[in-house]
């Protein structure tokens, strides 16, 4: 508290706590869950959800009306990349974890 002396004497009002959620490459789910004729994902966006909103309803929009998202190829952000071993790396990602590097 020597760099602030106010905090010394500060109480903490209320709080707020919530689920953050990831997915084992801290990337978005998108795509049909096979098995489950009709179901849809478009989750594990982790902080990121409200930010990629836009562009996730229009792919999941056209996924729904097309059968395919035509925007952009949202097939490597399939739930299927984590039983095909095909996790995205990326080296800047916000989550440094040793459980999915080679």
């Amino acid at each position: 508290m020597f760099r602030v002396p106010a905090f010394e004497e500060a109480k903490i009002a209320r709080g707020w706590a919530g689920l953050y959620e990831i997915s084992p490459d801290n990337h978005a789910i998108l795509g049909p869950l096979p098995g489950i004729e009709g179901f849809i994902l478009a989750n594990g966006f982790s902080g990121h959800g409200f930010q990629h909103s836009p562009i996730v309803g229009k792919v999941i929009a056209e996924l729904i009306t097309e059968g395919r998202a035509t925007t952009i190829d949202i097939s490597p952000l399939s739930i299927e990349r984590f039983e095909k071993g095909e996790l995205i790396r990326e080296p800047m990602t916000a989550f440094k974890s040793n459980r999915h590097r080679a």
